[in-house]
């Protein structure tokens, strides 16, 4: 009985045991599930809140860098608009220095009396004469004149004669070619015929340049600017007989106002006319009679006036 005693404590003892390990063991295992559960449970909410965290970080870049796209964009327009102006304001002083010294120009080559007589090969500050003529009739006389003169000795050398077919100049336009020698000759010769004032009778519905160079003459010689000689050229007959100018009435030429654009406008044609006869002509027999008697009307009125 005592063995049998024994052995059933032994066994009750053995299964306590047992028991308690088994309760000590699964115990043991539900605290560690329960601490991995914990922190697997805390470790989410750590990167959870690491990811919340970092979410206003980058949106924070995200801005940054807009805002800097922004200033940059901004501060590049501006320097774009400042190389506009600079530019601009170049080109407005290049373009205003050009007009100076376009003005400049223009003023110097005002002050010189006429511009590049390509003939006589220099500046010339003024011609002594001026030969005004018209060339349907009386070229042949003009081209004799021309190099009389251009081949006589006056008190001061040769006389410089301005005759339109050599004495060109840079510009072909009436005003600063024709009219420009007129307003700078000591001289203006008019070579008059009978048939050379026939067009002015109708200047007042036919422009004529010839007439248009009397008008502006005459004002010269009238401000004194210059001296007038009018040269009345007789012509020969067929039989060969010298005929004298008689130029027409002066009732012929109408009073009215000659109707070229460029007219001065300030008196009629018959007043013109008129004013043109006043003077005193040269009458001629001759080329070689002519000719010295403008060397001496120069000599006279010219040289020793």
């Amino acid at each position: 009985s005592r063995s049998v005693t024994a052995s059933q404590s032994t066994t009750q003892s053995e299964s306590g045991t047992q028991s308690e390990s088994g309760t000590q063991t699964k115990s043991g295992t539900q605290t560690k599930l329960a601490t991995q559960s914990q922190s697997v449970t805390q470790s989410q909410l750590q990167s959870q809140s690491r990811s919340e965290t970092s979410k206003p970080s980058s949106e924070s870049k995200i801005t940054i860098g807009t805002a800097a796209t922004i200033l940059i964009s901004f501060f590049s327009s501006i320097f774009v608009l400042f190389l506009l102006a600079a530019f601009l304001s170049y080109r407005k002083r290049n373009l205003n220095r050009k007009k100076i010294m376009i003005e400049t120009q223009l003023e110097i080559v005002n002050m010189i009396p006429v511009t590049y007589c390509e003939y006589h090969g220099n500046l010339q500050t003024m011609h002594n004469f001026f030969l005004c003529y018209r060339k349907q009739t009386d070229r042949e006389n003009a081209k004799k004149l021309f190099t009389s003169l251009e081949n006589v000795v006056t008190l001061v050398g040769t006389p410089v004669v301005y005759w339109d077919e050599v004495c060109a100049y840079a510009t072909d336009s009436f005003e600063t070619g024709r009219l420009k020698s007129i307003e700078n000759c000591e001289v203006a010769i008019l070579l008059l015929s009978e048939i050379s004032l026939k067009p002015i009778e109708q200047a007042n519905i036919l422009a004529d340049e010839v007439f248009l160079e009397y008008e502006f003459i005459i004002e010269q010689f009238l401000s004194k600017k210059c001296l007038l000689l009018p040269i009345q050229l007789g012509y020969y007959t067929a039989e060969g007989l010298f005929k004298k100018f008689r130029p027409a009435p002066i009732s012929v030429y109408p009073n009215e106002m000659h109707c070229h654009p460029k007219s001065p406008q300030k008196r009629t044609i018959r007043e013109t006319m008129t004013e043109l006869f006043r003077i005193q002509h040269i009458r001629t027999l001759s080329d070689k009679e002519y000719t010295q008697q403008i060397i001496d009307f120069y000599n006279t009125n010219v040289l020793n006036a």
